[in-house]
Parts: C-alpha cells; sequence; structure tokens
C-alpha cells in the first residue's frame, strides 16, 4: 500500500536547507515513562499547594478550638503530599503510553510527523 504522505515524495518538500525527518514510532514505554515522572513532578508542586491551604486551615482550625479538625486537616495536607504526585504519575505514565500506542497506529495508515533540521 502507497502512503500518500511519504516524505520521500518531492511534491511534499518545502523549500529550504535542512533535512528532513519523519518520526515513524514511539516506544510507548519510553513515553509513558517520561509522562509519567513529568506529571509526578507536577504532581508533587500541585501536592504542595494543596497541602499548604490544608495545613493553613487545619491551624485556623487549631486555633479556633477545634483540635480533632485541625490534626485531620494536617493529616490530609500529608496524605496529598504523597498521594497527588503518585496519581498525577500514574495518569502520565498510562495516558502518556496509549498516547504513542495511539501515535503509532495512525502513523502506519497516514505518515508520521515530519520536521526539518538543520545542521549547526
Amino acid at each position: 500500500m502507497s502512503n500518500p504522505y511519504d516524505a520521500t515524495d518531492a511534491a511534499v518538500e518545502p523549500p529550504g536547507s535542512g533535512r528532513r525527518v519523519q518520526v515513524v514510532r514511539f516506544d510507548w514505554i519510553s513515553v509513558g515513562k517520561l509522562l509519567g515522572a513529568l506529571y509526578a513532578a507536577l504532581g508533587f508542586i500541585f501536592g504542595l499547594l494543596y497541602a499548604a491551604m490544608f495545613i493553613f486551615m487545619g491551624v485556623l482550625g487549631m486555633a479556633g478550638g477545634e483540635t480533632e479538625g485541625g490534626l485531620l486537616a494536617i493529616g490530609g495536607a500529608l496524605a496529598f503530599m504523597i498521594g497527588v504526585p503518585l496519581f498525577y504519575g500514574l495518569l502520565g505514565l498510562i495516558s502518556g503510553a496509549l498516547s504513542a500506542a495511539i501515535y503509532n497506529v495512525c502513523a502506519r495508515y497516514v505518515g508520521g510527523i515530519i520536521y526539518e533540521v538543520e545542521d549547526a
């Protein structure tokens, strides 16, 4: 089967002196690991923000005499600091692997992403 979007077709060559490269396949495991790590880092940042809110609410609650509620809020802060990065990392791993697998199937039929590179 002929690919109408093949990078070797002279009709789609853009003007310029760069070399054209076509991405035909991503390793779904490496994409999943990379996005899992990136999402976990974002989750850590968001977890710290949520934890700061919970700690602030806990301190306000304890200042108002609610000892149990304040301790519960501080415990929730610790849970967010651990749980949010794990949850985001897992979602990043799954969505990255799934996206790469879908890209590989689509690129097989319609061609991959073509980009142009130049020597420095």
